[in-house]
């Protein structure tokens, strides 16, 4: 999903039943997050959002990530951190989750940066690259990458590297 305002249309996820919905542009303030991972719990739902932004074009001067998951289980430590520069880590959050069988699963949600951004092809490989090591890196956990990619995921070597390794 991608939710320019997540708190107008909570209410239209309370009763999705999907185990995982990844959000990109919440554009959420912390206290508002805050107040939507209460609601959600009170629905049996998690929430969960990446890094604080702070810009000068933010809603608010304390924004809250501009990725995030609605999951219907709680999330756990992660097995191996992924290390982002502060500029990655406002556009790319993950969780692991439990799965029924016993087994973990990662998830990972990413914004990337649009064309009218100077060298964001570059900008974006190179943020792809890194979640792709990171992948590799956690053995046999599969991670579903999933985003508003804002590119032409054809032109992207990495995509093409992503979808070929599953």
């Amino acid at each position: 999903s991608n939710v320019t305002s997540l708190q107008a249309n909570l209410a239209s996820f309370i009763g999705r039943t999907e185990s995982v919905m990844a959000l990109q542009e919440v554009n959420s303030s912390a206290a508002q997050c805050k107040q939507i991972r209460a609601t959600l719990k009170r629905h049996s739902k998690f929430f969960t959002w990446g890094q604080t932004r702070k810009d000068s074009d933010a809603v608010s001067e304390n924004r809250g990530g501009g990725c995030a998951f609605i999951t219907s289980r709680p999330t756990i430590q992660p097995p191996l951190a992924l290390d982002l520069s502060d500029d990655e880590a406002v556009r790319c959050h993950s969780v692991f989750l439990q799965l029924a069988h016993g087994g973990v699963a990662c998830f990972v949600s990413i914004y990337l940066w649009g064309k009218s951004t100077p060298h964001s092809t570059e900008l974006n490989n190179a943020l792809l690259l890194k979640v792709q090591e990171w992948a590799y890196a956690l053995g046999r956990i599969p991670v579903f990458v999933c985003g508003d990619f804002n590119l032409d995921i054809s032109d992207s070597e990495v995509v093409s590297q992503m979808k070929a390794f599953g």
